[in-house]
């Protein structure tokens, strides 16, 4: 594991896995169910606009939280890849207080779940702020390159804490987020490597580019989830 940037906003570590684990959890990305998102299970982060991403049948969580997402909510004895993303996230958490807090004191744990883009798939702005106190992704495609998107945007600070409403038309409506970046107009890019973990401090918006045409039938994938904050459990 190695750091490779960070500042308030963000921190980033490549190799976050061992070669040998990461084998594994290439296997479960694999063998894993799943689910596109349609307008009969719409999520009022993604837009209509925003492809057809597919997400995991499952959800995995790093420890059992009572009352929390109890309709699909599984510990973290699943004996597959996925158990060896999350105990090594779980075992390191402490190096990432500064951008998510601390453990049992900020956040009870975290959440996990496979996201799928294929070419033509993004994710519009939003921040992950709410009862949680940080997000993550972490890249699980065996290789990408440049030409084929997927890049994870974050603009400049002083954008933080704006009010990205969620969508409560399903149209092409961004007049909430649209006047905030279009003032600052400037921020950063973190490419979707194979094996990097990106941490992202709550209510920090973010978009991920659409998967461009370039990228053929590659899929940009990844385990990711939120910290849930201890007095929302």
């Amino acid at each position: 594991m190695r750091l490779v940037a960070k500042n308030t906003q963000f921190v980033v570590f490549d190799d976050f896995l061992s070669v040998e684990d990461f084998e594994l959890v290439k296997k479960y990305i694999h063998d894993e169910n799943y689910q596109i998102y349609d307008a009969s299970q719409f999520d009022r982060v993604y837009r209509l606009f925003d492809g057809k991403p597919l997400i995991g049948k499952s959800s995995r969580f790093s420890e059992k939280f009572p009352g929390v997402y109890s309709h699909d909510q599984k510990n973290c004895t699943t004996l597959t890849g996925i158990d060896v993303f999350v105990e090594h996230l779980l075992s390191n958490s402490e190096i990432l207080n500064e951008w998510i807090g601390k453990k049992d004191i900020d956040w009870k744990g975290f959440t996990a779940k496979v996201y799928l883009y294929p070419q033509g798939s993004g994710l519009t702005w939003h921040d992950d702020g709410g009862n949680k106190t940080g997000s993550y992704a972490f890249y699980t495609h065996p290789s990408w390159n440049v030409q084929w998107g997927g890049d994870l945007l974050i603009p400049d600070e002083s954008t933080k804490n704006h009010d990205y409403q969620l969508v409560t038309i399903i149209k092409s409506d961004n007049r909430y987020d649209k006047n905030k970046n279009i003032e600052v107009g400037m921020g950063q890019y973190i490419a979707p490597k194979p094996n990097r973990l990106v941490v992202i401090a709550g209510e920090n918006p973010h978009r991920i580019n659409k998967v461009e045409p370039t990228a053929g039938d590659r899929i940009r994938s990844s385990i990711s989830g939120f910290f849930v904050k201890c007095n929302y459990i």
